[in-house]
C-alpha cells in the first residue's frame, strides 16, 4: 500500500525509499526506535528490532503506519539458551522469526488472538543466509543448510551431500558468515559458505509427489559476498552478485565465463556393487545416453575416491542427435566395493545427460563373473 522499500541502518534507524530518494523517518519519544539489523513487512505491519534487545525482542508497527511503534507491540523471543535474532522471514500466513538457537513462528494478529512459540530447535548462525522460498525458508544452521516451513519441528536437511564441510570426522566448522540467495527463475538457492574463499554452491529445488526433491551443484569460482535477484514484475530475474573487491557480476547466463567455456562435471553418488554381500566388482563397460555436439568424458572412481582411476571417451565430435554410445574399460587394473562415475562434456555445458551406466563383473571366491 505504501509502495515503497523500507530500510533500518543502525544510528540512522528507519528509512524509506520511494524509488528515487530515501528519507529519513522520524519518530517520536514515545515510539520504539527500532534500529535492526532486520525488518520485513507482514499482514501490513513492519517488523524490526532494537540494538540492545536483539537476543529477546521483535517490535511491530501500528497497521498501515510506519511512523508508529508502539512499545506493547512487542514478541518475547526469549529462550533458556539465549541465542542472537538472526532474521525475520514472512511466510503465507506466518511470520518466522531465526535465532542462532531456535525458530520461532507468530500466526494471527498481534493486536489481537495470536500465537507466538518455539517450534524449532534448530538455529540460524549466518543472517545473510536466509532467504524466502516457495518451499520455505533456506538458512544456515551449525551443522548444514535447512529448510524451514515455520511448522515442523524438524526442517528439511538440504546439505546431506555436502556435510562433511560442516561436520567431518575430526573437525567442525561453523559458517557464520555465509551467504545465501534465492532466484525464482532458476529455482535455485546460490550459496557460498565462506566470502573469502573462491567455491560456491547452488541447491536446485523441485516439487515432487514424494516431496522436495534437491540437488547439489558445485561452482569451482563464485564471487560472492552479496547478492540480488530482480524479481519483480518487469524485471527478468537475473542474478547479480557483488565481490569484495566492489565488482557485481550477473552469474548462470550465458554458455561461456568470461571468454573460457564453462565446464561441467556431473558426479553419481557412489554405491556398492553388490549391497547384500559387498563384493569386489569392477567395470567393464560404459554406456550413456546424452545429446551433445562433442564427446563425453567419463571418469570411474572406486571405493570413493576423489579423482579417476580410469577414465573413457563416449561418442563422437559433431553429433548433435540423441545419441547411445558405449565404450570398453581398456584398463581392467582397478577395482573396489563401491562405484561413482563422473561425465565431462569437453564442448562446455550445453549438453543433455539422460542416463549413464554400467556393465561390471564381480569377484566370487575363485573368479571374476559378468553381471550385464
Amino acid at each position: 500500500q505504501k509502495n515503497a522499500t523500507f530500510m533500518v541502518s543502525g544510528s540512522d534507524g528507519l528509512l524509506k525509499y520511494n524509488g528515487t530518494t530515501i528519507t529519513k523517518i522520524t519518530l517520536s519519544t514515545a515510539q520504539v526506535q527500532v534500529q535492526g539489523p532486520f525488518i520485513e513487512v507482514w499482514k501490513s505491519r513492519l517488523y524490526s528490532l532494537l540494538p540492545d534487545e536483539s537476543n529477546t525482542s521483535v517490535y511491530a508497527s501500528a497497521l498501515n503506519d510506519e511512523t508508529t511503534w508502539p512499545g506493547a507491540n512487542k514478541l518475547d523471543v526469549s529462550d533458556p539458551e539465549g541465542g542472537e535474532i538472526t532474521g525475520i522471514a514472512a511466510r503465507e500466513d506466518l511470520l518466522i522469526v531465526l535465532k542462532k538457537t531456535s525458530l520461532w513462528r507468530l500466526l494471527g494478529d498481534l493486536t489481537q488472538r495470536f500465537q507466538f512459540i518455539r517450534y524449532c530447535e534448530f538455529g540460524c548462525v549466518a543472517p545473510l543466509s536466509v532467504q524466502k522460498s516457495p518451499y520455505g525458508v533456506w538458512f544456515v544452521s551449525r551443522d548444514g543448510v535447512y529448510l524451514t516451513d515455520g511448522q515442523s519441528p524438524i526442517p528439511v536437511e538440504a546439505s546431506g551431500p555436502m556435510r562433511a564441510l560442516f561436520v567431518s570426522r575430526g573437525d567442525e566448522t561453523v559458517y557464520d558468515g555465509a551467504v545465501g540467495l534465492w532466484s525464482q527463475r532458476k529455482q535455485a538457492y546460490y550459496l557460498k559458505l565462506q566470502p573469502t574463499a573462491s567455491a560456491g554452491y547452488a541447491i536446485y529445488a523441485r516439487q515432487s509427489t514424494e516431496g522436495v526433491q534437491l540437488a547439489w551443484a558445485s561452482y569451482p569460482s563464485l564471487p560472492m559476498n552479496c547478492g540480488a535477484v530482480w524479481e519483480s514484475e518487469e524485471d527478468e530475474g537475473r542474478v547479480f552478485v557483488g565481490d569484495r573487491t566492489g565488482i557485481v557480476y550477473e552469474i548462470d547466463t550465458g554458455t561461456v565465463d568470461g571468454t573460457a567455456t564453462i565446464t561441467t562435471t556431473l558426479q553419481t553418488a557412489s554405491i556398492p556393487f553388490d549391497p547384500k554381500s559387498q563384493t569386489i566388482g569392477r567395470a567393464q563397460y560404459v554406456k550413456s545416453l546424452y545429446r551433445g555436439a562433442d564427446t563425453l568424458s567419463v571418469g570411474l572412481r572406486y571405493d570413493n575416491a576423489t579423482s579417476g582411476d580410469v577414465t573413457v571417451t563416449l561418442g563422437t565430435t559433431g553429433a548433435a542427435s540423441l545419441d547411445n554410445p558405449r565404450a570398453v574399460v581398456s584398463n581392467q587394473s582397478n577395482h573396489g566395493q563401491y562405484l561413482s562415475l563422473t561425465a565431462q562434456s569437453t564442448g562446455g555445458s550445453d549438453f543433455e545427460l539422460y542416463r549413464l551406466e554400467t556393465d561390471d563383473a564381480l569377484r566370487g571366491p575363485r573368479l571374476w563373473r559378468y553381471s550385464g
